[in-house]
């Protein structure tokens, strides 16, 4: 029996890099660095590894490894100044990011519960 429901059809490299975001966001600490992170490069608000590392209470070859998961997954951008790497949030993935889950996540969600004849709530 056919399904009715509408899938949502990603190339491999969309469908990985949508995945890479969830593998990256999976770790509390990132999820801790994106707070901190300012969300555009104003450089008094950017954070280098070493002021990061002060912040979080972490080492700072743990929180380059953060930061390397975090920029593979396109959330992060740096911007080098002087003799450090400065780090900011960006918000146009993150955006792209958020709609792309509630495309995926919401449309199946919405015909499950119609087909079920639950209401949303």
């Amino acid at each position: 029996m056919p399904s009715n429901r509408k899938t949502v059809t990603l190339s491999r490299r969309k469908r990985d890099r949508y995945l890479m975001v969830f593998e990256a966001l999976g770790e509390p600490m990132r999820l801790r660095i994106m707070e901190l992170l300012p969300r555009e490069p104003r450089c008094m608000d950017m954070y280098n590894v070493i002021e990061l590392a002060a912040e979080l209470g972490l080492s700072q070859p743990t929180v380059s490894h953060h930061l390397k998961m975090l920029r593979g997954a396109g959330l992060v951008k740096s911007r080098r100044q002087c003799n450090s790497v400065y780090f900011y949030t960006d918000m146009r993935a993150v955006d792209r990011w958020l709609s792309e889950a509630a495309r995926r996540l919401g449309r199946p969600l919405q015909n499950n519960l119609s087909q079920t004849g639950r209401e949303n709530r």
